[in-house]
């Protein structure tokens, strides 16, 4: 009975499938789109960063252009104060003039500019000839000095030799670096150099005019690694040739790297680029975590949004969910009230009707037999009409119960047909199966001994009509019912209280043969 009366809910049940489906259809719509904003918003936070690194490679790329261009126009400005002192001191003519004027003639003002140390001008030996700070020439022998020695070697050193940093002989307290020019004789003979000093201070001076963003650094690095000058200061001379950052700019020679320097283990953006062909490199760095943290900040800002946006759309689709379920809770009652008898809670007629139909269908299918059981309340008019039609209810929820008890197959149903009317359906079972259900029933009802005193058996019993066959194409289901109708008018007129197979009516009319 239980299993068929799930068929009269199958309608319900499809329903709650449906829903079911367009549940999930809903949640993986939902999480398509959590997951389609949040790619969105993986997306622009991807192109917010690139943008970001590429706008702070742009500012340290131009700060490095800037103060490269400052350094190297300066150095070539001393050097065409050299280029000219050596000249000079070629001349016959200038070498004849009075110390006075020979330094004059020898050294431009420009020797004297700030950050800029002597002009010196010494012979093949390393003994000062020539200073552009002192008319007579202090006591200084260079001859042990790096520019002197490589100078001396011949025309193929560089032009202009950048030397290691060194504190000047003539300033103990200075640390410059010594720019020099070989001078040679008319034959080409070593004739001595010509140097200017460079004081480290004019970088820092110059570093310390560009605003930069906090934990910033600009560095002057020799070809070999070596560092002139560094803001923040570091130690003079430093060897940095092992640093990995040194290494990827040699091999790059000038351009953008993002690494960790190894001074202060801090992640910066740098660039470098070589001073005009002088083996001098300027590098600027930028912390990335300067540029990182207004862009994290604004991520963070973004992320709020996208999560309080994601929040309301969960907030919406539970609130929606909740209002699909309750109405489907509420539908599913109703369908489960439209197939259920209210008084008995037995199945309804509408229900059995479309059970009866479903298992006709397939009996015709498997080839097996269907029985039917009529089941009448007797003298019921006379009960509700001695006890009221309240206790009437009672009675037939009191027959309701007996019938449901005793019915115990799965596939088996009790429905309601009607009034004081009851139908068992019995799928798979043939005339003699069902005569023995048909007297269980009716033992069942009898045994609740159900008052009923204008009743001759003084109590509550029922009349049974069995109709029992194997469905054909030939024959609808309603002939079933209609023979088990029949059925049980001839179980009345024997009396009542009993069960009959309609064998002493003609049935003919319906195509139909009491026993099956």
């Amino acid at each position: 009975m239980l299993f068929l009366f799930s068929h009269c809910l199958a309608g319900m049940r499809r329903l709650a499938e449906t829903v079911q489906r367009l549940g999930r259809l809903f949640a993986t719509i939902l999480l398509l789109s959590l997951v389609a904003i949040w790619a969105l918003f993986a997306s622009i936070i991807y192109e917010s960063y690139v943008a970001e690194l590429s706008s702070a490679k742009i500012f340290v790329n131009n700060v490095d252009a800037l103060v490269t261009l400052d350094v190297a126009r300066n150095i070539e400005f001393y050097d065409l104060s050299l280029q000219a002192a050596a000249q000079g001191f070629l001349d016959p003519a200038i070498r004849a003039l009075s110390p006075k004027l020979r330094q004059a003639a020898l050294f431009d003002r420009s020797a004297n500019a700030s950050g800029l140390g002597s002009i010196l001008i010494l012979d093949q030996t390393g003994k000062l000839v020539a200073d552009s700070h002192s008319e007579l020439p202090r006591d200084l022998d260079v001859a042990d000095r790096d520019y002197f020695k490589v100078l001396a070697r011949g025309p193929s050193t560089p032009e202009l030799f950048v030397s290691h940093p060194f504190k000047s002989r003539l300033q103990p307290d200075t640390w410059v670096i010594g720019l020099s020019r070989r001078i040679d004789n008319p034959d080409g003979s070593f004739a001595g150099i010509v140097l200017g000093t460079l004081k480290l201070s004019y970088f820092t001076h110059l570093f310390g005019s560009v605003a930069m963003p906090s934990g910033s650094t600009i560095t002057i690095i020799h070809g070999d690694g070596t560092i002139l000058a560094r803001m923040p200061f570091v130690d003079i001379g430093r060897d940095m040739s092992r640093s990995p950052i040194f290494l990827q700019e040699t091999s790059l020679g000038s351009g953008l790297l993002t690494g960790v320097s190894s001074i202060d283990q801090t992640e910066r953006i740098f660039s470098f680029r070589q001073i005009d062909g002088l083996p001098m490199r300027l590098v600027v760095g930028v912390p990335t975590s300067h540029f990182l943290t207004v862009w994290r900040w604004r991520v963070g800002l973004m992320a709020f949004g996208f999560a309080i946006l994601s929040c309301l759309i969960i907030g919406l689709a539970v609130t929606l969910g909740s209002e699909l379920h309750r109405r489907t809770l509420a539908e599913l009652r109703l369908s489960e009230l439209a197939a259920t008898d209210s008084l008995t809670a037995l199945p309804n007629r509408r229900c059995f009707d479309g059970i009866l139909e479903n298992e006709w269908v397939r009996a015709i299918r498997d080839g097996t037999s269907a029985a039917l059981l009529m089941v009448d309340c007797d003298f019921f008019k006379d009960y509700n009409d001695a006890y009221g039609h309240l206790q009437g209810d009672e009675g037939l929820r009191a027959v309701a119960g007996a019938l449901r008890d005793t019915i115990q197959r799965p596939a088996d149903l009790v429905a309601r047909f009607g009034g004081e009317e009851f139908v068992i359906l019995l799928p798979g079972t043939d005339l003699d199966g069902a005569w023995l259900v048909a007297e269980t029933v009716r033992g069942a009802v009898a045994r609740l001994a159900w008052p009923h005193v204008r009743s001759p058996f003084g109590k509550l019993t029922v009349s049974i009509g069995i109709a029992a066959c194997l469905p054909t194409q030939t024959r609808d289901a309603l002939s079933l019912v209609q023979a088990a109708d029949f059925a049980l008018y001839e179980a009345k007129e024997k009396g009542r209280n009993q069960t009959a197979t309609g064998e002493g009516l003609d049935l003919t009319a319906f195509g139909w043969r009491a026993a099956g």
